[in-house]
């Protein structure tokens, strides 16, 4: 309980104390009342008879400088005083302007010396540097991201090539780029010169015939080879070939496959393109087969006659 006093009184006090307006008041008070502290601290009171310390303060004390002349004064002090300081703060401020622009005047109107010169060139010459450095660091730092970006694509594309190829090489059937005869048989509808309507040369299969130069009763030739490894009924395979012809060459060309049941191809099932006429850039050409009945697939590369001539390249056969 007296502890919750004491805390309670002696923060009235500071609260009192700490109060713009009492403070004033307080200084007010002893100034206006100075006798009363000069006589309590320096007279003795032998002086002050007949009366004593007390009695003479009570006779010095009175309403007016008691209360009055302090309390006129702190309201001047803290009403007032803060209005009146306004002009000499602006004075101030004005007097701060003034001197800086005379400051500003008299720097631009001094040259720089020598020196001052030479050490701002070498100052700007340093922060060139120091900028140039920096973007060649981040030039490096670009053309190195780019480097390790592309090997990354690389990486990615050879990596997606070597599945994709692993994938293809597990189904490849058949490749033949005609490095030699493979088993083809040539010229299968007759042909009066045979050497040069169809022929393996140079690597790819070539096609040059007239109509006057096939014997058979379809004037039309080709060759064709019969696959029976790994070739399983009901799969699905995809047979495809790159032809091309010279210049102006008039033959056309058409890629077929069927079963060899009993080598009839009237007795099986025949899928054939379209026929076409080459142009002088290699395109593929492409069919697709599923095996019904005799686990085997007869491909045939089949022309008819004209002018010019038709090459073949890279036939493969492949697993879907």
């Amino acid at each position: 309980m007296f502890n919750e006093l004491s805390k309670s009184f002696f923060g009235a006090v500071k609260e009192r104390t700490t109060s713009p307006f009492y403070g004033v008041f307080i200084v007010s008070w002893l100034i206006w009342n100075w006798k009363v502290l000069f006589t309590i601290i320096f007279v003795s009171e032998d002086r002050l008879l007949p009366l004593n310390r007390i009695e003479y303060i009570e006779s010095l004390l009175n309403i007016r400088p008691s209360l009055y002349y302090p309390l006129i004064s702190t309201v001047i002090i803290i009403v007032l005083m803060p209005i009146i300081t306004i002009p000499a703060y602006w004075i101030y401020l004005t007097y701060e302007r003034l001197k800086r622009v005379i400051k500003n005047k008299v720097d631009n109107k001094t040259p720089l010396t020598q020196e001052e010169i030479t050490a701002f060139r070498e100052e700007r010459i340093s922060e060139g540097e120091r900028f140039t450095r920096a973007i060649e660091l981040k030039d490096r730092e670009i053309s190195q991201l780019e480097k390790e970006i592309e090997t990354l694509k690389i990486r990615g594309v050879t990596e997606s090539k070597t599945v994709a190829t692993n994938k293809v090489d597990s189904n490849l059937i058949f490749d033949d780029d005609f490095d030699y005869n493979k088993g083809w048989v040539l010229n299968y509808w007759g042909s009066t010169n045979p050497s040069k309507t169809n022929r393996i040369q140079n690597s790819m299969m070539y096609f040059q015939a007239q109509e006057n130069e096939l014997t058979g009763r379809i004037k039309e030739n080709g060759a064709y080879i019969d696959l029976r490894d790994r070739i399983s009924n009901g799969s699905t395979y995809e047979v495809s070939c790159k032809i091309k012809a010279d210049f102006n060459t008039t033959m056309g060309f058409q890629l077929w496959v069927h079963d060899t049941i009993g080598g009839d191809p009237n007795a099986s099932v025949r899928e054939p393109t379209d026929f076409i006429v080459p142009t002088q850039e290699f395109e593929t050409i492409k069919l697709k087969y599923t095996a019904r009945t005799s686990n085997a697939m007869r491909i045939h590369l089949h022309t008819r006659p004209g002018q010019g001539q038709i090459m073949v390249d890279k036939i493969r056969v492949v697993r879907l």
